[in-house]
């Protein structure tokens, strides 16, 4: 079953909600795969944006909503100008809370020539402000990112199993979240790749479980890839469990590489909370297979791959 709408910016069954409540809804069917394909045309000026229940939620409860059997094929042959915004559900949320959702074989795959913009893409949201997501997970799903040209000097890329960028001292993220996140990308200013969380800004993630691949090829792209978040900022990580492999494929790759079983990186806020801790983490399977890796700038520092700044505490982390 393929649903084409060529064209289109942004796709979802609502456009906005606000002070909404969603609940015990099944979205597809686990014996029948169904496609929603998006073509868009060179030039494309629009930001793209996609969520399988709203491209916008503010102030609203989601509970006990299940999809099965969902692929996203967002691909183009030509330039996009605008940003990239793709969620299994949600495109941005802000103020909201997730509960009690399962995303089965739900799978995400964009391809561009070359893009100005930046991207988004997450396996339940793919841009998340002050939004708690509790007792939710996914199996089986798989985010793969191609962008075969990029701007060097201007723009990120957040990808993340749950999550592609989060950011609130109040939300909150658990769950267990079974993904395969590919990314072949080339010259873009940083990619933020995490089982959970790309980018996790002065969150706290308890109870966290992540398994499956994250995979990265690429050409001159600074990287930061974890089990549980590829960048961790003033972030609170507790009793998570990861059991992830890591392959990396880089050819004369000028930039940096951090990789670690919990974060790529973790740094601390300039200002408000800036302390970044993690604490009895469970650390399986996380380890990283090299081929063709000819730049010299790779960290490996098991929990996480760098740091640099002060104030950052882990403890109690043990092998499972």
């Amino acid at each position: 079953n393929t649903i084409n709408v060529n064209g289109v910016s942004s796709l979802a069954l609502f456009n906005s909600i606000n002070g909404a409540t969603i609940k015990n809804l099944i979205i597809g069917a686990s014996t029948e795969e169904t496609i929603i394909s998006n073509t868009f045309a060179n030039n494309t000026q629009d930001v793209l944006k996609l969520g399988l229940v709203a491209i916008n939620s503010t102030n609203s409860t989601i509970e006990d909503l299940t999809v099965y059997n969902l692929t996203f094929i967002i691909a183009g042959n030509g330039t996009l100008q605008g940003d990239v915004y793709i969620g299994g559900l949600f495109a941005n949320t802000t103020s909201t809370t997730i509960s009690g959702c399962l995303l089965v074989d739900v799978d995400v795959q964009f391809n561009a020539d070359f893009s100005t913009g930046g991207s988004y893409i997450g396996g339940v949201v793919a841009n998340a402000e002050s939004t708690t997501i509790t007792s939710s997970s996914s199996r089986n799903s798989q985010i793969n990112f191609t962008l075969s040209q990029g701007v060097t000097n201007r723009r990120f890329t957040y990808i993340g199993g749950a999550v592609g960028y989060m950011n609130g001292e109040d939300a909150r993220t658990s769950g267990v979240y079974d993904a395969v996140v590919n990314m072949n990308i080339t010259n873009i200013y940083s990619a933020y790749i995490g089982g959970i969380v790309g980018f996790a800004n002065k969150i706290t993630i308890d109870g966290c479980t992540s398994t499956g691949t994250a995979s990265h090829q690429g050409l001159n792209v600074d990287t930061n890839m974890g089990g549980i978040v590829g960048t961790g900022q003033s972030v609170i990580i507790n009793e998570a469990q990861v059991t992830m492999e890591f392959n990396i494929q880089i050819v004369n790759a000028t930039k940096s590489i951090n990789i670690g079983a919990v974060a790529g990186a973790l740094r601390t806020a300039s200002t408000g909370n800036v302390n970044c801790q993690v604490t009895d983490c469970g650390i399986g399977y996380a380890f990283i297979e090299q081929t063709t890796l000819t730049q010299t700038g790779v960290n490996q520092i098991g929990i996480y791959g760098t740091s640099t700044q002060t104030n950052i505490t882990v403890s109690g982390c043990y092998e499972i």
